[in-house]
């Protein structure tokens, strides 16, 4: 299967096929029922890794026979900013204008309903995003955090 990498910014317009390389499967935890996600690593015509292909490069590392002998561990951190739907300004902040001193918004466990007189708006996300992992029986590997930023 491949896609015009040029409407990604993944390839030139003049040689914009990129092939789709199946990696990983899962249980979709937004549509449950028989849909799945599918996590692919991507390749130009020629075989060769475009340079976004970040897995290919960490596969061969982690493959190495000294490295997996370590049994390494790795994390991947996502982080979004929840933005209001007709201004794209942060949720939570006001219009125009900026929230109080950070000191009040400082990084939390997620599951806080909210520090001082801020809320965390952010938390029900990452709950929703928590429950999800836990449909793909993830949640050994799952933690969250609200971060300084209002709506972060």
């Amino acid at each position: 299967m491949d896609f015009d990498g040029s409407s990604t910014g993944q390839a030139t317009g003049d040689d914009s096929e990129v092939i789709l390389c199946p990696q990983a499967i899962f249980r979709d935890p937004f549509r449950r029922g028989k849909n799945i996600l599918v996590i692919c690593d991507c390749y130009a015509p020629n075989g060769e890794p475009i340079p976004t292909n970040k897995r290919h490069s960490a596969a061969k590392i982690f493959g190495h026979p000294d490295v997996k002998a370590e049994e390494p561990w790795f994390g991947i951190e996502q982080e979004y900013t929840l933005l209001q739907k007709d201004n794209n300004w942060p949720l939570g902040w006001p219009l125009g204008g900026y929230p109080g001193p950070q000191v009040t918004r400082h990084v939390a466990p997620c599951s806080a309903p909210n520090l001082g007189k801020d809320p965390i708006f952010s938390h029900i996300v990452m709950e929703d995003y928590y429950s999800a992992s836990q449909h793909n029986k993830r949640e050994e590997n799952f933690s969250c955090k609200c971060r300084i930023l209002l709506a972060q």
